[in-house]
């Protein structure tokens, strides 16, 4: 597994660190005391607490109040060994949200391939943490991202650990 990809904002000494990217082996962080370090250590243990970002900019006036949610945004990238493992270790079932034209003929399989290709040779998983929590997460090469707030249809599949393979719930 390979943390590829951060974004840390609105936590401790990062109001939004930007996009950083991170190769393979070995990526170092440096920079002087009291530069971030630390809160940057702290945001990617990934169950960091709300410790909103501090300064002229999001805090104006004394009376104001910053953004209470600090979030962090992390892209793993997987094999399907390890994106197995992953979901081994998960409450049952994996949940995939699928965008169908017609609702009456829904092509169950057909959804099911569409996945299984996206995630099976290489996996990025895109994750976003809030309030040291998971809040949302989904494949990058899938393409399907569900808009917050409108019902979508789900695919339910179940990590089956003895075949290496995900199954259909409804299977």
């Amino acid at each position: 597994m390979l943390l590829s990809r951060f974004r840390v904002t609105n936590y401790k000494s990062f109001r939004d660190s930007g996009e950083v990217r991170l190769g393979p082996g070995f990526n170092v962080i440096v920079g002087a005391n009291n530069a971030g370090k630390t809160a940057l250590a702290e945001a990617l243990s990934l169950r960091s607490p709300d410790k909103p970002h501090r300064s002229l900019e999001t805090v104006p006036m004394l009376s104001s109040s910053p953004d209470p949610h600090s979030q962090t945004e992390v892209t793993f990238e997987l094999d399907w060994e390890e994106f197995l493992a992953v979901l081994g270790d998960m409450a049952p079932p994996l949940l995939v949200p699928i965008q169908p034209s017609d609702a009456a003929n829904l092509d169950v399989q057909g959804w099911k391939r569409r996945f299984l290709d996206a995630v099976r040779e290489h996996t990025g998983v895109e994750c976003v943490f809030r309030s040291g929590g998971l809040l949302s997460a989904y494949s990058i090469d899938y393409g399907v991202h569900p808009v917050p707030n409108n019902p979508v249809e789900m695919l339910q599949f179940n990590a089956n650990t003895s075949t290496k393979d995900l199954e259909l719930a409804s299977d």
